[in-house]
């Protein structure tokens, strides 16, 4: 499914799809569950709440979009964005400079599922074609995600 999706939206070769799903709402963690597609690696990746657009999916479960701003140094824009440490950077693909994601189901207060998209290009996912983004995946792909992810 995620090859569909990354040729529905028109994603470019360098530009990857993943889904998170909550592992633990206690601990607020989450855990990559499926390699990144067209890449094919980053399964069994968990990472927690406290940062980055795909916690802030979980815990306010909306699409987002992020793009780093023109002449902002990448890594001084994921600290004051998205809370990251030097040390979670060393985790972070340093040429992503977009972001997407959209929540999939409901688990209490958070998403149950996080459908995640990034790019090098800062003009692939910003909040001019968020609605877009997700208007197309709503109604093109949801059942098929919900269902997928509740068996």
């Amino acid at each position: 499914m995620l090859a569909s999706l990354h040729k529905v939206l028109q994603l470019k070769d360098t530009d990857r799809i993943t889904i998170h799903y909550l592992r633990s709402k206690r601990r607020e963690k989450y855990e990559q569950i499926t390699d990144y597609f067209p890449t094919r690696m980053g399964r069994g990746r968990v990472f927690g709440f406290a940062h980055g657009i795909v916690g802030q999916s979980f815990k306010v479960p909306v699409p987002h979009s992020y793009a780093v701003p023109a002449g902002v140094d990448f890594k001084a824009a994921m600290k004051d964005r998205w809370n990251f440490t030097d040390d979670e950077l060393s985790r972070v693909t340093q040429d992503r400079l977009s972001y997407f994601t959209f929540p999939i189901g409901r688990d209490g207060q958070y998403a149950q599922a996080v459908l995640y998209m990034d790019s090098p290009n800062p003009g692939t996912f910003t909040d001019l074609n968020k609605q877009e983004i997700a208007d197309k995946i709503r109604q093109l792909f949801l059942p098929q995600l919900e269902q997928v992810l509740s068996s």
